[in-house]
Parts: structure tokens; C-alpha cells; sequence
């Protein structure tokens, strides 16, 4: 049985948009960390002025998730002028990210076209 895909990786000018899609009936830290890497190489290899993660597809995710989350976000950092948000959380992804108290480090957004727009006017003045 082929690897469930979790990350699809799409571009919008100089914007990376990472959209997840995870099945929470399936084991998927392993995958998560596999899929993680490439995600990170391609934002290595691309410098975006921003990267999104739009979690539309995605109701609920657990501790392996945010981990990912957090190595991309700490690689975007490094980033000169770049910004990370994520979007289109439910209620329980917003949930999870308050407790974790992980809203404090990263900019939420409810829509992807708001996100879109932040990320692309931040550097639209430089």
C-alpha cells in the first residue's frame, strides 16, 4: 500500500503554500517525519518570502504535527524578511494550538485568501 500523503506542496508567486491533509485513523508520525524533510529541503531550496500552512483538509492532529510544524517555522525564521501562518484550523486544531500555547509564536488566520494577502503584502513595501 503506497504512503498516505500528508503535506502537498503548491507555490503562489514567492509564497509556499503546504496543505495538510491528515487522516487521524492512520499511524502517521512516521510519515509526518519522512514527509517533513522534503518539505523542509524544498523551503530550504526556494527561500519564499512566506509559507503557509493551510490545515482546510485536516480536522484534527496530534504531537507529531506540531513538531513538524514547529521545524518548519523555526527554518522560516531564519528566512531574511519571511513570515509563516496557518489557516483554516477547526475548532479542535485552534484547540490544540492554544493549549500548546504555540498561537503565541505563530500568526493564525482563519482563511487561506487572508493568509494569501498578509503574506503577500508584507513584502510588497520593501
Amino acid at each position: 500500500m503506497p504512503e498516505a500523503k500528508i503535506f502537498d506542496i503548491e507555490t503562489d508567486d514567492k509564497i509556499v503554500i503546504i496543505n495538510v491533509d491528515f487522516d487521524p485513523s492512520i499511524d502517521a508520525d512516521l510519515i509526518i517525519l519522512n514527509q517533513i524533510s522534503q518539505v523542509r529541503e524544498f523551503i530550504k531550496e526556494t527561500k519564499p518570502e512566506g509559507v503557509l500552512f493551510d490545515f482546510s483538509r485536516s480536522g484534527y492532529f496530534g504531537s507529531c504535527m506540531l513538531e513538524a510544524v514547529l521545524e518548519i517555522w523555526n527554518l522560516v525564521k531564519e528566512i531574511e524578511k519571511s513570515q509563516m501562518i496557518i489557516c483554516e484550523l477547526s475548532e479542535i486544531g485552534t484547540e490544540i494550538i492554544e493549549l500548546s500555547k504555540l498561537d503565541t509564536l505563530w500568526t493564525i488566520k482563519p482563511t487561506r485568501k487572508e493568509s494569501i494577502e498578509i503574506l503577500k503584502g508584507q513584502n510588497s513595501t520593501s
